[in-house]
Parts: C-alpha cells; structure tokens; sequence
C-alpha cells in the first residue's frame, strides 16, 4: 500500500470511527459530538459541516440543531447558502429563531440590501433593522475614515462611542483604551468608558479611573465626576457590607435609578423580586424604574400590585398616570 492510500485508509476510519461513536445518541448530542470532534483536529470543517447537514435534514424543525449548524455555516464563509436557505425556502412562516440567524449572516457577511423577493418573506420590525444596519454601517465608515487619517484620542473615542451604541462593549473598549492612551482622561472617552464600567458593575475601575484624572483641569470631566464617584463609592459599600443579599439588592437597585442607570436597577429588581414577588417595597421600586424607563404601562402594573398589597394609595401612581 502506498502513502497516499495508507493516508486515506486511515482518514476513512477515523470519520467512520466519528460516525459509528454518534450513532446512537441523540440528534443534539451527536451535532455536539461532531464539533468537538472538529475542534480536536479529528475531521475537517467540511466533514463537520457535512455531517452536521445530515442530521438537520432529518430534524428540520429542531432549533437549537439548526441554529448550530447555520451558525457555523456563516462563520465558514457560507453566508449566501444561509441566506437562500431561509430567505427562498418553501417553509410559510420565518420563525423569531431564523430572524436572528438571517440577521447574523447579514451582518456577518455585509450584507444590506435584499431582493424584492427576500423582502417579501420578511417582517417589517425586521427591515427596520436591516435599514438600521445599513445606516451603522454608513457611519462606521466614517468614523474608521476619520481614524485613518487623524487617529488621535477624539476620534477613537467617538468610535468607541458608536459601538456602544451598539452594544458592541468590547470593541467600544479597545477603541477607548487606545483614546485615552492617546489623550489620558479624554472626556468623551472617560464618560464612555465609565459607563460600561458601571454597565458591568465594575465600580472599583470606576474609582481607579477618576482618581488618575483628578488632577486634570478639564471643565468636561468637572460635570459628572462627583456623581460617578459617589455612586462608585456607595456601590462598594453596599457590596462590603455585611447585609443581606436582599437588602444588598434593594439598595443597590435604589442608588443606580436614582443616578440614570435604570437598565442596572432593573437586573437587580427582578433579582428581588425572584425571591419574593409579595414586597410591596420591591414591587414599588419595579414601578419606579418602569417610570424612569418611560414605560407607563408596566410601571401601572407593578405600583398597583404594590398598593393592593398595602392598602395606601401613592404619589408615584399619580406621577405614572400622568404620564404622556
């Protein structure tokens, strides 16, 4: 036997060798087995991506199977075969899950502007989206042609203030780090930088940061470093505190809605509320932070609940009815 066949022999046996060990476990296990595989270097991406076809196939309406396998198409560079997949399909009804894939091989593959036929089989919340897309990835060239030709601490920040736009927090971050390489305690970087910083609850970098900067002499930084320090501060005392992790919550719930961090306040208000949904105290501040997040019809929900528990009418209610 020569080397070639001996090679082919021995490759031929390891993908029976896969196949034979997948056999019979389930169909989401074996899709797992067959990605572990690959990512030992035991079959190549195509064997894997062969294989993985296969048992989608014969559970077509399994979602988490599907999203596998089209999620590992669209990293492989097969966006196009995704895209008529979903998008040319016979199938009458695009479900949430496939939205989210189609958006991601979109994305993945710059993608923006669809067919007329593509259009058709889509929501039009979704291609509002699609529209929104776009319209990121109009200004993200500007905003990668200004760094490209003046790449200084201002124009890192203001990309790194897109993507957090964005959501995008770890790309948001590298470009704010190189921002205040650039020009140490840039304002518009500090200020964006600080707020991820509290979006994760990393309030001791909140105070490392500020105190590298307090001798700055910059009016920007002037107008909030106070408030963010104090509240840093605070939040740490909560966290060291030998409280209970309910009073540890609601306080902290508190001091982020009452300096504009309502998403934060929310996480923890459904913590609370997971361990008791019977406290008017934490159904109150649920209604609170529905009102400063704007949403008067959640926010009615939950301070009526909570003046059904205690028996008293409230200001807040009045200030949540009056609201446009």
């Amino acid at each position: 036997m020569n080397k070639l066949s001996y090679i082919a022999v021995l490759y031929f046996l390891i993908v029976l060798q896969v196949v034979s060990s997948c056999s019979f476990s389930s169909p989401e296990n074996r899709v797992q087995k067959f990605a572990e595989m690959y990512e030992q270097k035991k079959i190549s991406n195509s064997q894997m991506l062969f294989e993985m076809g296969k048992i989608l196939l014969k559970n077509p309406e399994n979602t988490n199977i599907k999203n596998e396998y089209f999620q590992r198409m669209i990293v492989s560079g097969y966006t196009s075969h995704v895209l008529h997949y979903f998008l040319l399909s016979p199938q009458k009804k695009l479900e949430n899950d496939d939205m989210k894939t189609i958006l991601y091989a979109l994305q993945k593959g710059k993608h923006y502007n669809l067919a007329p036929e593509f259009k058709d089989r889509l929501s039009g919340e979704f291609l509002m989206k699609l529209k929104q897309l776009a319209e990121a990835k109009d200004s993200l060239d500007f905003y990668n042609q200004q760094i490209k030709y003046n790449p200084n601490g201002s124009s890192f920040a203001q990309r790194g203030k897109f993507y957090a736009k964005l959501g995008e927090q770890d790309l948001a971050n590298r470009d704010l780090d190189q921002s205040m390489r650039l020009d140490p305690c840039n304002p518009d970087a500090m200020f964006q930088k600080l707020l991820i910083c509290f979006e994760r609850e990393n309030t001791q970098e909140v105070i490392s940061l500020l105190d590298k900067c307090r001798n700055i002499n910059n009016p920007a930084l002037r107008q909030w470093e106070t408030t963010f320090y104090h509240l840093a501060e605070n939040i740490e005392e909560v966290k060291k505190s030998n409280e209970t992790r309910e009073e540890k919550l609601f306080k902290a719930a508190n001091l982020y809605v009452n300096n504009g961090f309502s998403e934060i306040a929310h996480r923890k208000s459904q913590e609370l509320l997971k361990i008791r949904n019977d406290n008017a105290d934490y159904l109150a501040l649920q209604a609170f932070i529905f009102y400063r997040m704007n949403q008067k019809d959640q926010a009615l929900h939950f301070i009526s609940e909570a003046e059904r528990i205690t028996g008293k009418s409230s200001r807040l209610k009045e200030l949540i009815e009056n609201m446009n």
